[in-house]
């Protein structure tokens, strides 16, 4: 564990028997940080915690639940500091570490929660997404079919929330689209075409704008437009876009003026004239 910025190590720790590394989780109120191992039997359905501040291990939690499988995620959940999300091929599970049981189970949840954690989303590389309910109908979570699904291949797919949890984003590969979905209406707002494949996709923290990263070495800034939004259109006006348009449409409007006022000049030079000039 390393400070930031300065760079100095805080501490380090080994974890034994780790043969594959996998993502760690850090609860959401910053103090725990959980980890995937195994135990000396090989066994890989294993929870290490920590204290995130100081390094020192807390326990160790044996995976015991209904349907449980290999896992290749955990992560924090943000409604509350002792539950994490275990994500496993098929399903997702919140689970209590402090009393190391499981609260409920999302069929199709890929992990994906919103920052109410009201919210997952399941987008499967098939075609489709769906929303869906975290806190309640475990057995039928899905609250709105965004994408239906369609016999189009397999394609790697990002999905994601917007940190003012007002948008749903999802790019698919084969299609080299972003798709925009409002929450409140499950409405689509936009349909992006991109220049190139994009690896690397995040929002910004007020939610407004998107981060593009290409394989092609480029970065695209986008702006989401939502017309129920106030904030957004007061964004818009801001961007230097709109700002360039604004300076040439003056421009124009600057030449327009003197062409007319030069007309109404010749004018005024003829005798009886009553041109005039509003502007």
């Amino acid at each position: 564990m390393f400070q930031v910025p300065e760079g100095d190590e805080i501490y380090e720790f080994d974890l034994e028997g780790h043969k594959k590394f996998k993502q760690a989780a850090l609860t959401c109120d910053g103090l725990t940080l959980v980890l995937p191992t195994v135990n000396k039997a090989g066994e890989s359905n294993i929870l290490s915690v920590y204290h995130a501040k100081t390094g020192t291990h807390l326990n160790k939690i044996a995976l015991k639940y209904n349907n449980y499988q290999e896992f290749h995620t955990i992560i924090s959940m943000p409604s509350e500091a002792q539950l994490i999300g275990i994500i496993d091929n098929d399903k997702g599970v919140i689970y209590d570490i402090k009393k190391k049981s499981a609260v409920r189970t999302v069929n199709k949840w890929n992990g994906v929660v919103n920052p109410s954690g009201k919210y997952g989303l399941y987008a499967p590389t098939r075609g489709g997404l769906e929303l869906l309910a975290l806190t309640k109908n475990p057995d039928k979570p899905t609250v709105q079919t965004l994408i239906p699904r369609v016999a189009e291949g397999v394609f790697n797919v990002k999905c994601m929330f917007t940190k003012n949890d007002r948008h749903v984003v999802y790019y698919h590969e084969g299609h080299r689209t972003i798709r925009i979905f409002r929450i409140s209406d499950c409405k689509q707002l936009a349909h992006y075409k991109c220049h190139a494949e994009v690896n690397v996709m995040a929002c910004t923290a007020g939610g407004m704008n998107l981060m593009l990263g290409a394989v092609d070495g480029s970065f695209v800034m986008l702006t989401i437009a939502d017309p129920l939004d106030e904030g957004s259109k007061e964004v818009l006006k801001l961007l230097p876009s709109r700002q360039l348009i604004q300076d040439a449409t003056n421009t124009t409007q600057n030449g327009l003026t003197m062409v007319a006022a030069k007309v109404v000049a010749k004018a005024r030079a003829v005798k009886g004239s009553r041109a005039c000039l509003i502007q």
